[in-house]
């Protein structure tokens, strides 16, 4: 599984993202190839971090191109400097592990 994290600094107004993400960008995530999850982040002081989910790193990778596809047509006004993104493979998962 590869994950995503995406950074995004000087989010204007924090509820509308909640809002608009929920409506307009969740959904074609989730239709994604190998989509498991998506996640914001409030981090405070309009900085908010993404983290998806794909089964692999072209499928992660292809989220990205779509996610800076969607900000840019449905929130740059929200968030309009580009993110800081890291893709990697999760090694370790809490929900796959039994003790």
């Amino acid at each position: 599984m590869y994950c995503s994290l995406r950074q995004y600094e000087g989010c204007t107004d924090v509820a509308e993202l909640q809002r608009r993400v929920q409506e307009e960008v969740l959904p074609q995530l989730r239709d994604m190839p190998g989509f498991h999850s998506y996640m914001v982040i409030d981090c405070l002081d309009g900085d908010l971090t993404s983290i998806s989910l794909y089964d692999t790193e072209d499928q992660a990778e292809a989220a990205n191109a779509k996610a800076a596809e969607i900000v840019a047509q449905a929130l740059s006004d929200l968030v309009p400097d580009d993110p800081t993104i890291w893709l990697g493979e999760v090694i370790i998962d809490s929900r796959t592990q039994t003790e």
